[in-house]
């Protein structure tokens, strides 16, 4: 038997190899009662032994194959059945809404996906209101205007929503409401695929009568400072783009020619685009006024890095004032009074668990409402 065998040979090699360590530990003390070396060298001896003894045999249950230091793991998140059949989408730009996470407070979705609930504890302001007032209750009009094609249900299987606008589409009414609350209380019930809401002080860029029959409009690039579509249509429309509204830097240009845009559904952007066949591109232009803030680095639980951590947030610090930006102190707030990570907010002593998420979030809206 095949298996009594491979025992039988463990047996005896273990039981010869203890024989020898035996052997030469006697060896050892027989010559230092012969008087023919001093105690520190049988202490050398003896020392050398044990930790051969101890480096082989514990070799067979921690070794190079099975362990790994956590700063040096590669990839943090293993990618779900769910996942792996939404990467197979050839759609440049989709979000998808991960049910089966704690969804606004969880970064695992946003390192294979644009998540639903953002890739940072910490939102816009007018976004959060979007999640409080709507998207946590379940509105699909607003969750298909934010181009949600991806539902990954609680049970982990992904699910495609047939009801998602896609990245842009013509509208064929206005509804101007008279400010922000009017403007985010109208989503509910809306038509997306028809309809857009839009803010009074954005009333001059409207068009009087609107007919999208025929109109089109696709994402041709993308990328994170630069978006570009291509439009086709028979008269002038209002297109809207299931993008972050963020005037600070964002340009709109029309055939390489700038022009106006507006917020649309509280959050979006929408845009005059003129009859024919045009090219829109959205360009992040350089933007002098805005805040930078810099984050110190958060502590965690291995003390062998602590100081390390330390003199890192300290150059930040004292780089505040040259570098024109101000600093935001998170590692006094998740160091405990020894300078490692609060065991209560971590799942592992690096990644933050829901708790911490919250705390963060607690933390830096004062901070991100400041800017709006």
């Amino acid at each position: 038997d095949a298996l009594q065998s491979d025992r039988s040979g463990l047996l005896s090699a273990d039981a010869w190899r203890s024989f020898t360590f035996i052997a030469l530990t006697f060896g050892a003390m027989w010559m230092f009662l012969k008087n023919k070396i001093s105690s520190k060298y049988v202490i050398l001896i003896v020392g050398i032994l044990v930790l051969a003894d101890m480096w082989t045999v514990n070799k067979r249950y921690l070794n190079d194959d099975n362990f790994a230091r956590k700063s040096k793991v590669q990839v943090p998140y293993q990618a779900t059945a769910a996942d792996q059949q939404i990467l197979r989408d050839t759609d440049p730009n989709f979000r998808v809404f991960n049910q089966s996470v704690s969804t606004f407070n969880d970064a695992s979705t946003s390192y294979f996906h644009k998540s639903i609930g953002g890739y940072h504890g910490a939102k816009l302001k007018r976004y959060q209101e979007l999640i409080e007032n709507h998207i946590s209750k379940g509105n699909m009009a607003v969750l298909n205007m934010l181009n949600t094609k991806y539902f990954i249900t609680p049970k982990g299987q992904a699910q495609q929503n047939p009801g998602a606008m896609g990245n842009a589409w013509f509208v064929n009414e206005i509804n101007i409401v008279g400010n922000a609350d009017a403007e985010i209380a109208a989503l509910d019930g809306f038509k997306p695929s028809n309809t857009a809401i839009v803010d009074a002080r954005f009333s001059e860029q409207m068009i009087v009568e609107l007919d999208n029959t025929g109109a089109n409009i696709d994402l041709t690039e993308y990328k994170p400072n630069y978006i570009k579509y291509n439009s086709t249509t028979t008269k002038e429309g209002i297109a809207i783009f299931s993008e972050i509204y963020y005037d600070k830097g964002w340009n709109a240009y029309v055939n390489g020619e700038l022009k106006p845009h507006f917020r649309a559904n509280y959050v979006l952007r929408g845009m005059k685009i003129p009859t024919g066949n045009n090219i829109v591109e959205f360009i992040k232009d350089s933007s002098p006024e805005t805040k930078i803030y810099v984050q110190t680095i958060l502590p965690i639980e291995k003390e062998i890095f602590k100081e390390s951590i330390k003199k890192v947030n300290q150059i930040i610090k004292s780089n505040e004032l040259n570098k024109k930006y101000e600093v935001i102190d998170l590692y006094s707030l998740f160091a405990n009074e020894n300078g490692l990570m609060i065991k209560e907010l971590s799942t592992d002593g690096i990644h933050l668990n829901e708790k911490g998420y919250q705390k963060w979030v607690e933390f830096i809206k004062p901070i991100v409402y400041s800017l709006e």
